[in-house]
């Protein structure tokens, strides 16, 4: 098989009284070295390959700690360009949140040690100023003589991961309260309907006492919703489709609000532009989902205001509804907690309207969005389906739980699933 050589090649001028009459060759066989140039070459380039192509963000670091090379998925993941983080001292890097500098020093010393580290998960700072999850490792970079010449951060986006994790754990609660609801349901509901009627006895014969008993019964019916609510979330539900016009289900709701509107001093507008008004759903749990989410918006403000319902068609696709209040919004810690079971900030609230609410829009194949206007108070934005096929409306039963996902605008987006 023939084999390419390289030779080093050094010529050397014959002279004889100063006139040149030939030349030695000398050659040296450096194929072998020129080979392993190559290989390093190819190696050098393999590595660069590897690193500007990876899904992990990497940022690799001189020995004095300063940036000197990132990779593309730095710059799409953060916001920040290789021409920002270039030279730039590992701790003044803007992605590390204040709180968590401690940490990125201790790693730093078991870098310098020559050891490695991984699956450190924390938080990064992205230049939008939202914050990702993200697994972190690292390793030493050595030289020819093996000195530490510097290091390799890498940067896995766990956020999607992350949320499925807090799915997965809500899922896990509504299980455990549904077996525990459905296990005492009816061992509370009988006692619990025996001191109802005993206490409404009671009450005829103690009047002067009437407040007491006003509420004692207030707080047995609060039991009983509890229960209520514990069990629907428990069980399949079994949902009826018929066509359902949206603008005549908004008429019926704010009829049956307009009395709460006017004591909480909050007027109510209409901005209804839907061309298409029908969707296919259970008309009785949708009014529900309006109901809940219209008395939420009235009593954010408190101090009284104005709440607009508009409907716009979404490309023919579906109706939108939005619930929109001018109160002083949600705050962020509340706003990541929405759709969280047993999770309220009112005083007598369960908790639970808010994710029942959020599992009829799911069983009817939509979606919701929570968040906050630029100019103030607080949105709630329903998305529900077009059907092509009126013909047959059919009873479905709704096993599922759905899915939760976040974006940097301080947005929660809970996100249903089709029917099938």
């Amino acid at each position: 098989m023939d084999q390419e050589l390289y030779f080093d090649v050094m010529n050397i001028p014959i002279l004889v009284e100063n006139n040149i009459v030939g030349v030695y060759g000398v050659a040296r066989d450096i194929t072998a070295k020129r080979q392993a140039e190559m290989d390093i070459k190819l190696a050098k380039t393999q590595l660069e390959s590897f690193i500007d192509n990876n899904v992990d963000s990497i940022l690799i670091f001189d020995k004095e700690g300063r940036v000197v090379k990132v990779n593309d998925s730095f710059t799409s993941t953060f916001g920040w360009t290789s021409k920002e983080a270039l030279g730039v001292y590992h701790l003044d890097l803007a992605i590390i949140p204040k709180e968590d500098r401690e940490s990125v020093s201790r790693n730093l010393q078991i870098l310098k040690g020559g050891q490695t580290f991984k699956g450190y998960q924390t938080k990064r700072v992205k230049k939008s100023g939202g914050t990702i999850d993200v697994d972190i490792s690292g390793f030493p970079i050595h030289n020819s003589k093996g000195e530490v010449d510097g290091w390799a951060i890498t940067f896995r986006d766990i956020s999607e991961a992350k949320a499925a994790e807090e799915v997965l754990r809500n899922s896990e609660k509504l299980t455990i309260a549904g077996q525990l609801a459905a296990g005492i349901a009816h061992e509370i509901r009988n006692p619990m309907t025996a001191i109802k009627g005993f206490i409404q006895l009671l009450n005829k014969e103690f009047p002067h006492r009437k407040n007491y008993f006003e509420i004692i019964i207030d707080e047995i019916s609060r039991i009983e919703l509890i229960i209520s609510e514990l069990l629907f979330l428990a069980k399949p539900q079994e949902i009826k489709y018929e066509r359902t016009d949206i603008h005549n289900l908004l008429d019926d709701v704010i009829l049956l609000l307009e009395t709460q509107a006017i004591l909480n001093n909050v007027e109510i507008k209409l901005d209804l532009k839907l061309s298409e008004k029908e969707v296919i759903g259970e008309r009785n749990q949708l009014k529900q989902v309006c109901i809940n989410f219209m008395k939420n918006s009235i009593e954010a403000m408190p101090n009284g205001g104005q709440l607009t319902i508009k409907t716009i068609e979404n490309e023919n696709k579906g109706a939108v509804i939005q619930f929109c209040d001018n109160g002083h919004g949600i705050p962020s810690s509340v706003l990541k907690r929405l759709g969280e079971p047993f999770f309220t900030t009112k005083e007598k609230g369960t908790g639970l309207g808010f994710m029942i609410s959020k599992r009829i829009i799911e069983a009817h194949g939509g979606s919701l969005q929570v968040y906050n206007g630029k100019s103030g108070g607080a949105t709630i934005e329903i998305f529900l389906p077009f059907k092509a096929d009126l013909e047959d409306p059919t009873i479905l039963t709704d096993y599922r739980h759905g899915g939760m996902c976040f974006n940097d605008k301080e947005k929660l987006h809970l996100c249903g699933n089709k029917n099938k």
